[in-house]
């Protein structure tokens, strides 16, 4: 299975283009002269030093070109080898795992720091048995957890909470050794909190934060509006493509995963808590601070995976025996949960099924690497690339040394600054007349990359940018921009993704 898996995940990476989020990070590691520089240099972006320090030790090691996918994939491909040799799981239970979209795809083709996280998690379900009465090695995992993305802080202070009611079954609490392991562990992960706030606050993304509530309605934590937060916040567990579930269920079907999967642990205390930990901290974080991607959301997917783990392995402690449910009901519980957790992991395949899908059809998520090729021409070489968004541009500094200006920032750059002092609308004349300004001033091409299928509107449109400001064209600046530009290529999306672009080479007035 373990080799299967390799093969599909090989294939999935042999064909994937960089998204600008991928080289955003890579773009950041390699700068600065020194590590203490590039640290320095991170700082406030939004994620922890940890895997900016392995891009860069990669990059000193590895050709350049793969140093990123290759590291990526060495993370993603030892969760999976963890897993499958150590897991005490059933085969269909280790298939469904190891096939969904988290572990095949995003945490170990897509070249970000949210695979660590899987790593991390499962390297301490597979030691935790020998480590629990020991204390360093879980706290060193525990710190290293606490350094890889935001959220996972959230996901190491619930399994220390799951550590502590563990050992309270089997311990009485006291100055024993089992108790000073939990609290060396508590104590390196709470350095491990410590390196992870100074590095991303204070953040100077702060236009892609939510802003922050003037109150907080008691009423969004409790009853129908929670289970409605957690429908919106974990709608992308469900897939879209043909089946266009999310469209319609999400409100209702991610609570009756949730509930089903907590409901598994109804006699572990231990991971109930946990569980339930997990998803109020993740759902706080992504109502309160940002909202969550795939890539945030099934962080908790992973986590349940490692609390059934550690359950399977008999920890997790007990209920009062009076708390037990009767026979019937404990038999109805039992397949109810299992029920969810065989759809909610099999929801996770549906959507690798779909990555497989436009691997084989050769649809790529992002455009730019076509883009980047037309710029490899040698007419093109030595050309200034602008286009709106800006965001769209960051990936193309992984496949071309083209210089990248960014219309809003008014400066040359590797990369976008979310900052709501920066964000500001732009109009189509607005894009034109910084192509004349800089062709005037360098003579060098200027190309320009416009997001595609939105902008070719023969009317006056509005284009939403996001937290980024807005885009305007009218009728008159649209037939101003086309009689001083030429035609290149269209790049349209061919899957999920935002990276597509429609090209046009300045020539002046005409």
């Amino acid at each position: 299975m373990l080799a299967l898996w390799l093969v599909v995940a090989g294939f999935l990476a042999s064909g994937h283009v960089m998204w600008r989020d991928e080289v955003r990070a890579w773009t950041l590691a390699l700068s600065g002269d020194t590590v203490a520089a590039m640290l320095r240099g991170v700082r406030g972006e939004g994620h922890p030093g940890l895997w900016y320090l392995m891009l860069r030790g990669a990059d000193a090691v590895l050709p350049k070109a793969q140093a990123m996918p290759i590291t990526a994939f060495a993370v993603g491909a030892a969760a999976a080898a963890i897993f499958a040799l150590r897991a005490p799981f059933r085969w269909p239970i280790l298939a469904l795992v190891l096939f969904g979209r988290f572990a095949l795809y995003e945490y170990t083709v897509m070249a970000r720091n949210y695979g660590i996280s899987m790593l991390v998690l499962f390297a301490m379900a597979a030691l935790y048995t020998r480590h629990r009465d020991k204390g360093w090695v879980l706290g060193l995992l525990l710190g290293l957890l606490c350094n890889t993305n935001a959220p996972s802080v959230v996901l190491a202070a619930a399994f220390l909470l799951f550590w502590a009611i563990d050992l309270r079954a089997d311990h009485p609490i006291g100055w024993t050794r089992p108790w000073r392991a939990w609290l060396i562990g508590a104590g390196m992960a709470t350095i491990g909190v410590v390196l992870c706030v100074l590095e991303i606050y204070p953040p100077f993304n702060d236009a892609a934060a939510i802003a922050p509530p003037g109150s907080i309605d008691v009423a969004m934590l409790r009853g129908l509006e929670m289970l409605s937060l957690a429908g919106d916040h974990f709608k992308e567990w469900i897939p879209l493509g043909p089946f266009q579930l999310r469209k319609h269920l999400h409100i209702a079907v991610i609570p009756l995963l949730l509930g089903g999967a907590l409901l598994r642990w109804r006699s572990a205390p231990a991971a109930l808590l946990a569980g339930a930990a997990a998803t109020l901290g993740l759902l706080a974080m992504f109502t309160f601070v940002y909202d969550g991607a795939y890539r945030h959301q099934a962080l908790l997917i992973v986590f349940f995976v490692v609390l059934a783990w550690l359950v399977a392995q008999g920890h997790g402690g007990c209920w009062p025996q009076n708390w037990s449910l009767g026979p019937r009901k404990a038999r109805s519980a039992r397949r109810f949960s299992n029920a969810a957790i065989l759809v909610a992991l099999g929801l996770q395949d549906i959507q690798s099924v779909q990555l497989v899908g436009r691997g084989l059809r050769g649809m790529p998520e992002s455009r730019s690497f076509e883009l980047a090729q037309l710029l490899a021409r040698p007419d093109l070489r030595d050309a200034i690339v602008i286009g709106d968004p800006d965001y769209n541009l960051e990936s193309l500094r992984y496949y071309v040394p083209n210089p990248t200006y960014f219309l809003r920032e008014h400066r040359f750059g590797g990369y976008t600054i979310f900052s709501r002092h920066a964000k500001r609308m732009i109009r189509l004349s607005g894009v034109l007349e910084t192509a004349r300004r800089l062709h005037a001033a360098t003579g060098r091409p200027i190309v320009i990359a416009m997001s595609e299928p939105l902008f070719r509107a023969g009317t006056p449109a509005w284009h939403p940018r996001g937290f980024y400001g807005d885009m305007l064209q009218s009728a008159e600046e649209l037939h101003r921009f086309l009689s001083e530009t030429r035609g290149l290529a269209r790049f349209p999306l061919l899957a999920d993704g935002d990276e597509s672009y429609d090209v046009f080479l300045y020539e002046g007035t005409r």
